[in-house]
């Protein structure tokens, strides 16, 4: 259990923007009234770092944690300007397991090669070697803060469903075999080492409100996952952020999916996603189905969601698109 400083109250907005870029970049930040304060992933372009701007706007600018959930460079690019700029020695520095063997993959990408060497040279100074988490579908974390006018607490469960240790350890032989016998191809599947995280927001005088966040999870890691976890972590969530930029390579997700209050996917373009049949699934489940690339004549979009602190449904949520985003 780890205690948050000051308090919450009803009425609180909690604030989710998904971020997604024209040709792809995929980045989530989520605020709630400034007294916690988290990222997954980073990108940013020549022109634009919108996740940086979004934390400068809040009334403070430390995290009170940092989620790199796999290593694909459309949620790399910015992540050592964030671990430089926005980190205190209290900040939790989560990554998936078998992070040393993508590194080593990493090596073999000039795309992202210097990126890597500044995450883990400023990760290494400014994150506290406890707060270096190697998450799998077992690390859980709980946040507890003070809420006014209550003698019960409210809590924040962080909550990883993914990377399956078993997968990890035979991908990552794989990837050291190949390096020490210096093959100049390692075999790359960043989405199987991708994390899932589910974030719930508890206290007995509110909504409960749970938010899935699937990054790039693929196929292959979804038929092995366990039955009644994925249900547990996929079915009936206020918000459902859909795997993979809408791809096919991550349907599999929409068997355990009867119901979400919203839907959201960041574009890929460049790969022509999201894909129209995928988020027709969706959308048969549920219309609130967003993605950051409708207008794509935009550099970007965001997907902003205000949640409010409340044990009313009418007044639970606002959702705003900005730049090329839109319903679909």
């Amino acid at each position: 259990m780890r205690r948050l400083d000051g308090y919450l109250q009803k009425n609180n907005t909690l604030t989710l923007y998904i971020i997604g870029y024209k040709n792809q970049g995929e980045s989530i930040v989520i605020n709630i009234a400034d007294q916690f304060i988290g990222v997954l992933d980073s990108y940013k372009t020549p022109n634009h770092f919108v996740t940086k701007d979004i934390l400068d706007g809040f009334g403070r600018k430390k995290v009170n944690f940092l989620c790199w959930t796999h290593t694909d460079a459309d949620h790399t690019l910015g992540m050592s300007d964030l671990l430089k700029n926005h980190v205190d020695r209290k900040t939790l520095f989560f990554l998936p397991e078998g992070f040393q063997a993508k590194e080593i993959q990493a090596m073999y990408s000039k795309y992202v090669s210097s990126e890597y060497q500044e995450i883990s040279k400023i990760a290494d100074k400014n994150i506290a070697v406890s707060n270096y988490i190697s998450v799998n579908q077992s690390v859980s974390e709980t946040y507890s803060i003070l809420f006014s006018s209550s003698s019960e607490k409210l809590y924040i469960d962080l909550e990883y469903y993914t990377p399956l240790s078993r997968v990890v350890k035979n991908l990552s032989q794989k990837a050291f075999d190949n390096y020490f016998k210096r093959n100049k191809y390692v075999s790359n599947k960043p989405n199987y080492f991708s994390t899932v995280l589910k974030i719930t927001v508890r206290h007995p005088d509110i909504i409960p409100i749970t938010i899935c966040l699937t990054s790039d999870l693929d196929n292959y890691i979804i038929k092995r996952m366990d039955e009644e976890q994925a249900q547990e972590c996929f079915d009936g969530n206020l918000i459902i952020k859909i795997p993979h930029h809408g791809s096919k390579h991550s349907r599999n997700i929409l068997e355990y999916i009867n119901s979400f209050g919203f839907a959201a996917t960041t574009s890929y373009s460049s790969s022509n996603l999201p894909q129209k049949e995928i988020l027709d699934s969706y959308k048969l489940i549920n219309p609130n189905v967003s993605f950051t690339g409708k207008d794509n004549t935009q550099e970007y979009g965001i997907i902003k969601y205000e949640i409010k602190l409340t044990d009313k449904f009418h007044d639970l949520i606002k959702l705003t698109h900005l730049g090329g985003a839109g319903i679909y």
